[in-house]
């Protein structure tokens, strides 16, 4: 098999190496979760993965309520985003107004989010890590270099039902 004269020898880490480095879900621990932290832990979350992309990795951080997010429905998220690093390149956590993914399942986001946000119910938290593929790709955008993984965690803050043609 021909070898690539420019690989480098370096190993590339793998996700579970540097999952460490992801600052935990809700960010920094507050007064109010120090004094907690000596109750019993809550049921580990759960991992799983979209069907069509095993690469895709979906982790439940905090169970929602009532109905599931259904392709073609509007998602109202707060959220922020991280490289595998640690770098946070976006958010709009802390902002009053939440991001509007209109038509999930073939919303004008990346394809990992189109897939990972179904099935949410209101109020639960996901950790979504995207590979590259689901993400940019080989096309590096501002603070996202090409062939990155991408972490977001998300919180479903309302679900807009979708709307039916009306008929006139």
């Amino acid at each position: 098999m021909p070898v690539d004269s420019d690989a480098s020898d370096e190993v590339e880490p793998t996700l579970d190496d540097v999952t460490e480095r992801i600052p935990p879900a809700g960010g920094a621990p507050t007064a109010d979760a120090a004094a907690v932290s000596d109750q019993p832990a809550g049921p580990e979350p759960k991992e799983e993965t979209a069907a069509d992309h095993p690469n895709l990795r979906i982790k439940t951080l905090v169970e929602g309520e009532g109905d599931a997010l259904e392709k073609g429905q509007t998602a109202k998220v707060h959220y922020v985003g991280f490289l595998l690093d640690g770098t946070q390149f976006d958010g709009n956590v802390g902002r009053a107004e939440p991001f509007a993914v209109q038509n999930v399942g073939n919303a004008r986001v990346i394809k990992g989010w189109n897939l990972g946000l179904i099935g949410m119910k209101k109020g639960e938290k996901r950790r979504l890590t995207i590979p590259p593929d689901l993400a940019y790709g080989a096309t590096p955008r501002p603070k996202i270099p090409a062939n990155s993984t991408l972490v977001f965690d998300v919180t479903l803050d309302e679900i807009v039902a979708a709307e039916t043609p009306s008929k006139d």
